[in-house]
């Protein structure tokens, strides 16, 4: 054999060892899941982490208007694709994925579909389609927020999820699957200082408790206290329990949802609301500008048989002075869900102004600096952070 023939065959053998290690590690590679050492994180501020998966039925125009809701999607379009919630690399909070939904047993004679709303015996709940995207960029307008503000001001994150979240049946819990991933979007991609207020997992629990009406999208007055008691706690803040207040209520309720599900009108329930024991002053002001008295009504309740019962629906601004005196002073954005939530708050701060983020029309910053305010809180429902009402937070900065 000659020497050039040597050489080739030794190039051969280099060459072909060569190739054999690039496969091989090609293979450790994908065998691993695709990871190296050079993990790329995602930023944190108000440049959002992409999902990689999107959640059927985004409701980017659905908001809560005029005591209505939207349901995201019709039946046949919302699935249960993609169980497992995408979070971001660097979050240090615990996932709301935690949460599973509490255990329930339905006839499956008692579930069926009615004008989109799921409905299980008396009980009728609205689906829930989602938006991990929509919810990742309302995350950034608040962090986008509370940075405008520095660090003078608390600033909450509150989503309210809607009923299904709870009590929806085996065969429609792509609800509460779109829930999970959904907060998880929005609390993985908030800034480590704006506080995050987890209801998903204060209210499961409470299940077995009325905590959501059966014939109205809205929750009930205890769905709220529960909130309003957790939202206390996150902020370090006193909360007075349900013996520190009087029960009142009226039979033969049914709410709007009747209006998908006539059979709901033959199915009443009671609507419970509970009367703070301690003193409050509350005035309720134009709504768009908080400017001028609007109503002469020191209550926080209002006369008729419906979910306006609660600081008469959404027609006001509302400011409420307490004898707290802890120098703690809350701005709190919301849509009707909020609206349960006022008697709750008032044993946690000094004064406590609410606002639905659909109607205001002033300088929030402005707002904040003359009234001295010290926390801000967005509560809104799992609807609306991903609609038309979440998109309103971005302009609020200024």
């Amino acid at each position: 054999m000659d020497g050039f023939t040597i050489r080739k065959r030794k190039i051969q053998t280099i060459t072909l060892l060569v190739v054999s290690a690039i496969i091989l590690s090609a293979c450790s590679f994908f065998s691993d899941g695709g990871t190296s050492g050079d993990i790329s994180h995602t930023s944190r501020s108000s440049e959002l982490s992409e999902p990689k998966t999107e959640v059927s039925g985004s409701a980017d125009n659905v908001s809560l208007e005029d005591e209505k809701s939207t349901v995201s999607e019709s039946a046949n379009s919302i699935t249960s694709e993609a169980k497992e919630s995408t979070v971001s690399e660097t979050s240090s909070r615990p996932p709301v994925s935690e949460y599973s939904q509490p255990e329930v047993s339905y006839d499956d004679d008692d579930v069926y579909i009615s004008n989109g709303i799921i409905v299980v015996g008396t009980r009728a709940m609205e689906q829930y389609g989602g938006g991990v995207k929509n919810a990742a960029a309302y995350a950034g307008y608040i962090n986008d927020f509370k940075a405008a503000l520095g660090d003078g001001v608390n600033v909450y994150s509150m989503p309210i999820p809607i009923a299904s979240a709870f009590y929806a049946p085996a065969e429609y819990n792509a609800s509460v699957n779109n829930h999970i991933k959904t907060f998880d979007s929005l609390r993985n991609n908030l800034t480590p200082d704006v506080k995050d207020v987890n209801l998903l997992t204060a209210l499961a629990p409470h299940t077995e408790e009325p905590l959501y009406a059966r014939t109205d999208f809205h929750w009930n007055a205890l769905g709220a206290y529960y909130a309003a008691q957790e939202f206390a706690n996150v902020a370090g803040l006193p909360f007075t329990d349900l013996s520190g207040f009087t029960q009142d209520s009226f039979s033969g309720y049914v709410g709007s949802l009747r209006k998908n599900v006539p059979a709901l009108s033959n199915y009443p329930e009671e609507f419970i609301w509970y009367v703070p024991n301690q003193q409050y002053t509350v005035k309720y002001y134009d709504r768009a500008t908080f400017s001028r008295v609007a109503k002469d009504n020191n209550s926080l309740f209002f006369s008729g048989n419906s979910y306006s019962k609660f600081i008469g629906g959404d027609s006001y601004c509302v400011r409420i002075d307490t004898s707290i005196g802890n120098g703690r002073k809350l701005l709190y954005f919301k849509e009707s869900y909020g609206n349960a939530l006022a008697p709750f708050l008032i044993s946690s701060f000094e004064q406590i102004n609410i606002v639905d983020i659909r109607y205001f029309d002033f300088n929030i910053r402005d707002f904040i600096e003359q009234n001295g305010i010290t926390d801000v809180c967005f509560s809104l429902s799992a609807f609306s952070i991903v609609g038309g009402s979440g998109k309103r937070v971005q302009y609020m900065d200024n």
